[in-house]
């Protein structure tokens, strides 16, 4: 990656995946949110930005860090720290001449269901604003696209063995697989379905295409890529 903004957060970070992307990375800012500032500090990667209300964060780690930019929020607040932290991901590759800089979010699963179904919401932020965004964990790779949207996927280029859609929102329509193990044509995926769920490319090159709505990417394998 030539330009990327990474947003740590406070759920489960594999920290031999998070020194990877640094080190791959030509022009990088990392933003910290709330305990996503420990992943880093295990890693030993400094942050640009700290923000939160540092209520998760042990305060040893924090004083650490003193000497960064550090956005301090109360703890009684309409949003998380993570909404925070991908939103001024937005803001700063608004501020970049680059369409191909892209916002990088680690940390977004983990124990909590409720923060990770929010977290991978904000990629919705994303989408909206056009900002090229995706999720990450040790062993997927999480994106979303607004339709109309053509994504191709090719084999020598994938570590990934399953790929799964899934409708954010009512419906996505129009959805059309070509070079997968399972075709389809005109299919129509709604909430409450599993019928996306653990398709595998078999041709060297496959293509998902759809007419209307938001559609979830889930790319997994089933033990973390390299990170074990």
């Amino acid at each position: 990656m030539s330009k990327c903004i990474l947003v740590v957060l406070g759920g489960d970070v594999n920290i031999l995946q998070l020194k990877e992307i640094c080190s791959k990375t030509e022009d990088l800012m990392v933003i910290a949110a709330d305990r996503g500032l420990e992943a880093l500090d295990e890693a030993g990667i400094c942050p640009d930005i700290i923000m939160g209300d540092y209520d998760s964060v042990r305060k040893s780690i924090l004083d650490k860090y003193r000497d960064r930019k550090m956005i301090t929020f109360d703890s009684v607040k309409d949003f998380t720290d993570g909404e925070a932290a991908v939103i001024r991901a937005i803001e700063e590759t608004g501020r970049d001449s680059e369409d191909d800089c892209k916002i990088v979010i680690l940390g977004a699963t983990g124990n909590r269901p409720d923060h990770t179904m929010a977290n991978l919401s904000l990629l919705k932020k994303c989408c909206d604003e056009a900002r090229n965004a995706v999720v990450l964990t040790g062993n997927s790779r999480i994106r979303l696209f607004k339709g109309p949207a053509d994504i191709d996927f090719y084999k020598n280029r994938e570590k990934y063995d399953y790929i799964s859609l899934l409708p954010l929102g009512d419906s996505v329509s129009g959805v059309n697989i070509k070079g997968f193990k399972y075709d389809a044509s005109d299919l129509c995926l709604v909430q409450g379905s599993s019928r996306g769920i653990s398709n595998e490319l078999s041709d060297e090159v496959g293509r998902i295409s759809f007419l209307s709505g938001y559609l979830m990417i889930v790319e997994t394998v089933d033990q973390d890529n390299d990170y074990r």
